[in-house]
C-alpha cells in the first residue's frame, strides 16, 4: 500500500512521462502538436496529452508526487476527455473508447493511490461510470476483435462498486447523482441481491424517486419472467438506464421469442395457456 502522497502534477501527464513517450515516440495521435503530427518522432501537445495507465510491478518504487494528479486535475482531465475526445467525427468510435478508457483508468489509479475522496470525487466516478455504459451500447455490434465487452462491463462494475463506497462517505449527499447510480447500479446488474439490496438499504429520498422505482419495476418484470411488461417498462427508461440494462435485452428478447413461439404451437391443436 502506498504512503498517503499528494500529488503535485499540474497537467494532464506528467513531465517525465511525456519526455519518455515522445523520446520512445508513444505518443497517440491525440496527443501531438499539430504542426509535428507527421514528423519521425512528433512533439506531444501540452494541452492534449492524458497519463497512461500502468499496472504496478513488484519492486517499484512509490510514484512520486509530480507523477500524481491533484482532484482539481483529475476533474479537469476527464472532462477534456469526454468533452474533446468522445465527440470526435473524423475517427472511428472504437479507437476513441481505446484511447478515453485507458486514460479514465489513469485517473481512477491517480485517485487510489493518493487516497482521494470527497463530492469532486464522486462526480469522476459518475461520469465514468456513465461514459462505460454508453459505450457498451454504442459498441455493441462491434467485432470482439476492437471492443471487448466484457472487460468493460467489469471496468463498468469495479467504479460503480468503487463510487458507491465514495457517496456513502459524503457528509452532504449528492441526492440526483445517488438516486441515478443506484438505477443504473440494479439496472445493469438486473437480478443481483446485492444489487437489489443496496436499493432497499438507501435513504428514502433515493428509494421512493421515480427514476429508481422504476428500475425497482425492471427488476422485477426481470425476476418473475414477464417478458412482456419487462419491454414496455425498458421503453420508459432514461437513455443511461437504457444503456445500462441494454446487456440484458438479448436474453429477454430470446426467452420472449420462445414464449411466443410455444404458445402458437398450443394455439395450433387448441390447447390454451
Amino acid at each position: 500500500m502506498h504512503n498517503n502522497v499528494v500529488g503535485t502534477c499540474e497537467f494532464m501527464c506528467p513531465t517525465a512521462e511525456i519526455q519518455m513517450r515522445e523520446r520512445e515516440n508513444l505518443l497517440h495521435t491525440f496527443e501531438v502538436l499539430e504542426s509535428r503530427e507527421k514528423m519521425k518522432r512528433p512533439r506531444a501537445d501540452r494541452s492534449k496529452a492524458v497519463k497512461e495507465f500502468t499496472r504496478s510491478a513488484a519492486g517499484r518504487s512509490d510514484p512520486r508526487p509530480s507523477d500524481l494528479r491533484p482532484t482539481s486535475v483529475l476533474v479537469k482531465t476527464v472532462d477534456y476527455l469526454l468533452e474533446r475526445i468522445v465527440p470526435k467525427q473524423d475517427v472511428k468510435w472504437h479507437k476513441i473508447y481505446d484511447f478515453v478508457a485507458d486514460r479514465l483508468r489513469s485517473v481512477r489509479q491517480d485517485i487510489v493511490i493518493q487516497r482521494l475522496a470527497g463530492p469532486e470525487i464522486c462526480l469522476v466516478f459518475i461520469k465514468c461510470i456513465r461514459f462505460y455504459l454508453y459505450a457498451a451500447y454504442r459498441l455493441c455490434e462491434v467485432p470482439v476483435s476492437l471492443f471487448d465487452p466484457h472487460l468493460n462491463g467489469r471496468q463498468a462494475i469495479e467504479c460503480m462498486k468503487a463510487s458507491l463506497l465514495h457517496f456513502s462517505s459524503l457528509e452532504v449527499p449528492l441526492l440526483a447523482e445517488l438516486q441515478e447510480l443506484e438505477s443504473l447500479y440494479l439496472l445493469f446488474n438486473l437480478g443481483s441481491l446485492d444489487a437489489l439490496m443496496h436499493v432497499y438499504e438507501s435513504s428514502a429520498d433515493v428509494r421512493s424517486c421515480a427514476r429508481v422505482q422504476l428500475a425497482l419495476a425492471v427488476n422485477e418484470t426481470y425476476l418473475a419472467g414477464n417478458y412482456v411488461r419487462f419491454f414496455r417498462l425498458v421503453k420508459k427508461l432514461h437513455f443511461l438506464d437504457l444503456c445500462a440494462v441494454h446487456r440484458h435485452i438479448p436474453q429477454m428478447h430470446k426467452y420472449l421469442t420462445k414464449q411466443t413461439d410455444s404458445h402458437r404451437f398450443l394455439a395450433s391443436y387448441d390447447i390454451y395457456v
